[in-house]
């Protein structure tokens, strides 16, 4: 038995991903209806289609209500007592406990993000599949969302399980505000279906189509489509903030998870290496601001991503020797801050009594909003005012809060105005 992406191949060479065959939904008269403490979410801090489950699981304010459940990053076997079974898939390990990878070269210590247990005392994720009668040649793939009370998979195809969280557990937010947030809106569809369609097979796949292709005819045409997307949505970006215009999707988050991968593995690793994405002008703005995403990062582990992929194929890398990568700094400046403009006056009519403006990123939370604001116009009374004020009300970005609780003012950009409700400051 050999279910690894290494052997989704076709008879011409090139790597044909299998679709995920446990697709049932979150339904409130189905046999999984929402709930909290019912279902527990089996990631790979390595995987980018697992990876995009954690992060709108963060977007969405759903930590309390889904349990995560981290593999190891590094592949094993899954079966070793049985020498005619070869799979080689994802393994829970306790922290501090090591594992060496398919080959039996390396020790890769499990770090305190991998989880110290998983559902049923499984000890591979395969394991979780067969109990609940997976199919023969089923993949034994991540995410997927594991129900504690019935006992089997729910689901474990990603694009499904984001519109899941984003839809059906709105009730269990951590917040209204996290609860409101919609990835998916109706207004744009249409426009995300269609971008969703051509990054999936051209970069979210596209990169495995150049990785694992075993000919150089199929490599070719992999490399071609990947980088003519790359550049459609260089283009794409050069117009507008996200793929979508100026409001933050799904398709972003679908996006994303490749493209923090891209230079630091898939460059080496799938011999993505026409261009780096640091390369890129406005991508490379793009990946900044969305790493810079509390949430985002949050689901987001380089240490993982590096070791699983350079350790867990010995036909790609034998000695799974680790490259130290580029260390592009993701942290610098991505050009998308936002003016904010502070007006401090009383209600009604009053006049201005103090104009200040400020820059400031435009995924900040309203508490670093607040700090940085008082920071800057050393006007502590009345920031923390302000503060009591607004803070129970305040919607996730700065963009939010303009929509919300301000003014739009064309100077320049998107403005925020903050009113006061005294003229104490004066």
């Amino acid at each position: 038995m050999d279910r690894t992406a290494v052997a989704d191949v076709t008879p011409s060479g090139a790597f044909a991903r299998k679709e995920s065959t446990f697709r049932n939904s979150f339904d409130v008269h189905g046999p999984h209806p929402p709930e909290r403490d019912r279902y527990v979410l089996v990631v790979s801090l390595a995987c980018p289609w697992a990876c995009r489950a954690l992060s709108v699981l963060h977007l969405k304010g759903l930590e309390n209500v889904f349990k995560v459940v981290v593999t190891h990053p590094v592949w094993a076997r899954t079966r070793p007592e049985d020498a005619n079974d070869a799979h080689c898939g994802w393994v829970f390990v306790k922290p501090g406990e090591s594992i060496a990878n398919p080959a039996g070269v390396g020790h890769f210590v499990a770090d305190g993000r991998c989880s110290s247990s998983a559902p049923e005392d499984a000890k591979f994720v395969r394991d979780l599949y067969e109990l609940c009668g997976a199919p023969k040649e089923q993949r034994f793939t991540v995410p997927l969302i594991w129900d504690t009370k019935a006992r089997t998979i729910v689901n474990n195809e990603s694009s499904e399980i984001i519109r899941e969280m984003n839809t059906n557990f709105n009730a269990f937010s951590s917040s209204p505000e996290r609860a409101a947030l919609d990835l998916y809106p109706e207004a744009l569809r249409e426009r995300i279906d269609d971008i969703n369609g051509w990054v999936y097979h051209r970069v979210n796949n596209g990169v495995y189509k150049c990785g694992f292709a075993v000919t150089q005819e199929a490599y070719d045409q992999a490399v071609k489509d990947l980088f003519e997307a790359l550049d459609d949505i260089n283009s794409i970006l050069s117009e507008s903030r996200y793929l979508c215009g100026d409001v933050f999707t799904e398709a972003d988050v679908r996006l994303w998870q490749t493209l923090i991968r891209f230079d630091e593995v898939y460059v080496v690793y799938f011999k993505t290496n026409k261009k780096f994405i640091h390369q890129y002008e406005h991508i490379s703005g793009y990946v900044r601001e969305l790493w810079q995403m509390p949430e985002l990062r949050a689901a987001t582990n380089m240490d993982h991503i590096k070791t699983h992929y350079f350790a867990s194929h010995p036909s790609l890398n034998a000695h799974a020797i680790i490259p130290i990568g580029p260390d592009v700094n993701l942290d610098a400046p991505h050009g998308h801050e936002r003016k904010v403009v502070v007006l401090f006056k009383a209600t009604g009519d009053a006049p201005i009594l103090r104009r200040n403006v400020v820059k400031i990123r435009a995924s900040a939370k309203f508490e670093e909003i607040l700090a940085h604001l008082t920071k800057s116009t050393r006007c502590e009374r009345a920031f923390a005012y302000l503060g009591a004020a607004f803070a129970p009300r305040y919607d996730a970005t700065i963009g939010a809060l303009c929509d919300g609780y301000g003014e739009r003012n064309d100077e320049g950009g998107k403005l925020v105005v903050f009113y006061s409700t005294t003229p104490a400051w004066g």
